[in-house]
């Protein structure tokens, strides 16, 4: 669990007059006025002594994993957010998590840019200033299940299921942890603030399947 008050172990890759921040109620992504500006804070734990992202499987997707995020917005028009686990960074890192298009929340996933990403909807009346709890599950060569819990009861609810383009085991392509994002295309300045980031991880063992 992170709460994003720590600000070591994190790059900054925010153009134009975006910017990302660690502060004291949390992250905070802002693209400033200026059209196309992209706000990226990117968490990058480097492998222990120089150990290969095959060994280091804190950054694989071989195992069953879920994280938990929190996250709110300033404006639901012309903005794309991506909160998810894994980088983009280049066209053949894997990931999977969260995609925002304005006000339309949505289940991602890809293996690399070749064969592209995987989008089903999960919410597509996003409002601000609300926060949302959500949490994606990866089962490794399986599935990807999307849940948002529900402000009423508090209960999880299932709202979406991925099983096409899923990170693949053996994707040598791990090198960063998560990765946060917010880009819009007009001139008015986008917040998208996240106070929590929970991450559960089965436990690999070399020569084992536990």
């Amino acid at each position: 669990i992170f709460d994003f008050n720590d600000t070591g172990g994190w790059d900054d890759s925010s153009t134009l007059a975006a910017t990302s921040n660690n502060t004291p109620d949390g992250l905070l992504l802002q693209t400033g006025v200026t059209a196309n500006s992209l706000a990226l804070r990117r968490r990058s734990p480097l492998a222990p002594f120089g150990a290969t992202p095959a060994v280091n499987t804190y950054l694989s997707f071989r195992d069953p994993q879920r994280f938990r995020i929190n996250f709110s917005l300033s404006s639901v028009t012309n903005q794309t957010a991506y909160l998810r686990r894994g980088t983009a960074e280049t066209t053949s890192f894997p990931y999977y998590g969260f995609r925002i298009d304005s006000g339309v929340l949505k289940g991602v996933c890809r293996d690399s840019a070749t064969e592209g990403e995987s989008l089903v909807t999960l919410d597509s009346s996003l409002v601000v200033d609300r926060t949302y709890m959500i949490e994606a599950r990866l089962l490794p060569a399986e599935k990807i299940l999307f849940y948002i819990i529900n402000r009423n009861t508090q209960e999880q609810e299932l709202k979406g299921v991925l099983t096409t383009n899923l990170p693949k085991i053996n994707n040598p392509n791990n090198k960063a942890f998560a990765e946060f994002e917010l880009s819009h295309t007009d001139t008015f300045n986008k917040q998208l603030v996240s106070s929590l980031f929970e991450y559960i991880q089965r436990r690999h063992r070399f020569g084992t399947d536990t």
